[in-house]
């Protein structure tokens, strides 16, 4: 159960039934009383012994949902990438796109498509890998950090011009 001092706003949580008898022992009287379940999880404070919800901060709710974007963004690229060439892939780092374009540019130089190349994959395993898998790879990645970053972008539009109604429920999710 929670209760708010009505002086000073602080809330607590209490793991005891709040009798009279209860507060004086704890000395939660007469200073506290009892939130309404339904305001557990919000901002309240009490004005005159009633209990009411603060206004909610707008600018601070903005910055709360930007940090969550951009957390959830940095997230996307932390777990790899199942790829359809049958390899678990890194996206985060650039070096992987660098090496694996290093390998596509290589092999053209060649008239077929059989030079196996090593990749190493997101468990640290070593596969060989011909330029149109490298090809497959690499096109992969990059659409994926391209739908990462549209969807960042438009996440951020949305907090930057919207309302206070909409903005509480953007929420990244993969």
């Amino acid at each position: 159960m929670q209760i708010i001092n009505k002086n000073t706003n602080l809330k607590i949580n209490i793991d005891f039934q709040p009798t009279i008898e209860n507060l004086i022992a704890y000395n939660y009287y007469p200073d506290y009383i009892e939130v309404p379940i339904e305001l557990y999880d919000k901002d309240v404070e009490v004005i005159e012994g009633e209990i009411l919800e603060k206004p909610v901060d707008l600018e601070k709710l903005k910055q709360q949902k930007i940090l969550e974007v951009e957390n959830g963004y940095t997230n996307s690229f932390l777990n790899g990438l199942e790829s359809s060439i049958g390899i678990k892939l890194h996206i985060k780092p650039e070096d992987q796109l660098n090496y694996i374009g290093a390998m596509i540019a290589t092999a053209s130089l060649q008239d077929f498509d059989i030079l196996p190349f090593p990749m190493i994959d997101f468990d640290g395993v070593v596969h060989q890998i011909t330029k149109g898998q490298a090809t497959t790879a690499y096109l992969e990645i990059v659409g994926y950090k391209a739908q990462m970053e549209s969807k960042r972008a438009a996440l951020l539009g949305q907090i930057k011009v919207g309302t206070i109604d909409n903005i509480e429920e953007i929420v990244w999710q993969q």
